[in-house]
């Protein structure tokens, strides 16, 4: 798996790499981008009460 110098790719461990794959943000219309959006907000709105506090900032 390539990391393009990305400091977080390099420090994922072994195992997890397999599930990175390269996003091709171009191909990604305005809708797609509204929906995860929305997505994201709906997790947070959840998470925000049950998650681990560190994980919060990300979210956001």
């Amino acid at each position: 798996m390539e990391t393009y110098n990305n400091i977080v790719l390099e420090r994922l461990p072994k195992h997890l790499k397999r599930y990175v794959v390269a996003q091709r943000y171009e191909r990604y219309t305005a809708l797609d981008q509204a929906l995860w959006r929305y997505v994201m907000r709906q997790n947070y709105s959840f998470l925000k009460d049950v998650a681990y506090y560190p994980y919060i900032p990300g979210l956001k």
